[in-house]
């Protein structure tokens, strides 16, 4: 997640999972051979002993790897815990979520924007001072290697943000989904500045630009289920403590960010600002009782050093969980728009049972498991099928205009990209990189109610 660049990321977890593989040799072949002994459902569903997917409690710098991956291509789902205590009050709890999904994309409010444009504004001549006094420290190699991941001169992206701070906020917003990941790696050479630089994201995050989509498609797809979709600068305290009773399934595409000295002061960034776990349980009751699930969809946050990551990649789901929650669905770094929205899609399909192919509902991490094995083995011959269905599934009568066009545009947006690639490379497969898919993991309660699928 320190790595500059996803394809920086992309390559270095094809190197690490090998590695991870060998010292996972002898238990990956006791597994093997209790799924031999098993047989999947036929929507492909997983072998685990007695339907329970595997749990694993990493502990420490553990945290930060991918452990499911390498279950998960070998047909096993995977739930995480923080600690044995926490799997053992969970097993209390039943988790079957039925419907009722409150999808929400949150936007900063303008006035948020324009607060973090004023203090961005006064930060500008502090960073344009550490960059003019380190840089000619940098070795000749250094320097390339910082130009060829900005893309430019360094003092081009400093000039880009002093333009942001004149923008209009929704201008400024949008620009951020460009702006924002250089401005990190230029802080490299500014490290004093990284405390005002959370400051100004907590107020202005950057733009993720499938949120939206991701949410008014969940919201169509499934509406006869009840589900309601809160979008941009609507989704604030009260508007969400309004909808929590009647929901069993909250979906955040939103960013998250976990605060080690002072966990309860971590949250999830809302229109209006920061929902801090503290907030999360003094909410009344009745806001929460009927929650079972949350789903972090897009839970990415500036992360200055190593010591922040693994309370960032454990720490906020675990939060959520001794909040009342049953079960999380989190990632381990920032993950890639498209597949992102396409695995949440197919999430969901299998949580529910509906969908193309599927055949039955399955529990949170084995539905995770297989939507991330669909998304691993997709082809674009596959994918365009799939967008094909999807595009039918929208009952454009029943929704408004507006949000019908907006559901409808995941789809319109990833067809040409899709037809282009079924003309070139119809079986290659997108998305195989763990990169795309081994990012998200489920924490908390691994199964039904009574431990078994479909029962």
């Amino acid at each position: 997640a320190q790595l500059a660049a996803p394809g920086e990321l992309l390559h270095a977890l094809e190197r690490l999972l090998p590695e991870m593989e060998k010292a996972l040799t002898p238990a990956l072949e006791m597994m093997k051979t209790m799924a031999d002994s098993g047989q999947r459902t036929a929507d492909g569903g997983l072998p685990t002993a007695d339907h329970r997917p595997l749990i694993l409690i990493p502990i420490g710098w553990l945290a930060l790897l991918p452990w499911h991956a390498l279950f998960v291509r070998r047909g096993w789902a995977v739930a995480y815990a923080p600690s044995a205590w926490v799997v053992q009050g969970l097993a209390a709890r039943p988790i079957h979520p039925q419907g009722d999904l409150l999808a929400t994309a949150p936007h900063p409010a303008p006035e948020r924007i324009r607060e973090a444009q004023r203090r961005l504004q006064a930060m500008l001549p502090d960073w344009r001072k550490a960059v003019a006094a380190r840089w000619p420290a940098l070795k000749a190699e250094e320097q390339a290697l910082l130009r060829l991941w900005l893309g430019r001169e360094p003092t081009a992206v400093l000039d880009d943000l002093e333009a942001w701070t004149r923008l209009p906020p929704k201008e400024a917003l949008y620009a951020t989904a460009r702006l924002w990941p250089q401005a990190r790696m230029l802080l490299a050479l500014a490290p004093d500045l990284w405390a005002t630089w959370r400051e100004i994201e907590g107020r202005a995050p950057v733009y993720l630009g499938f949120a939206e989509m991701e949410a008014r498609t969940l919201g169509s797809t499934w509406a006869s289920r009840g589900a309601e979709v809160l979008l941009g600068g609507n989704v604030t305290r009260t508007a969400l403590q309004e909808a929590l009773p009647r929901a069993q399934v909250l979906h955040l595409a939103t960013h998250g960010v976990f605060v080690p000295e002072e966990p309860e002061a971590s949250g999830v960034f809302l229109s209006d600002g920061l929902l801090s776990l503290r907030d999360w349980m003094n909410l009344p009751r009745p806001a929460l009782e009927n929650l079972q699930l949350v789903v972090l969809s897009a839970c990415q946050t500036a992360i200055a050093d190593f010591q922040e990551l693994p309370q960032e990649a454990i720490g906020l789901p675990a939060g959520f969980l001794f909040a009342g929650v049953p079960g999380v669905v989190g990632s381990l770094w920032p993950v890639d728009d498209r597949s992102t929205a396409l695995l949440m899609l197919r999430f969901y399909e299998y949580l529910w049972g509906e969908g193309p192919g599927v055949t039955q509902a399955h529990p949170p991490a084995e539905a995770l498991a297989l939507a991330q094995c669909w998304l691993q083995d997709l082809t674009y011959r596959d994918l365009d099928a799939y967008l094909e269905a999807q595009r039918h599934r929208v009952d454009l009568r029943e929704v408004a205009p507006s949000p019908a066009r907006m559901a409808a545009s995941l789809v319109l947006t990833l067809r040409p990209w899709v037809k282009q690639g079924v003309r070139q490379t119809p079986d290659a497969r997108p998305y195989a990189s763990p990169y795309y898919w081994a990012g998200f993991l489920y924490v908390g309660m691994s199964g039904w109610a009574n431990g078994r699928i479909g029962e």
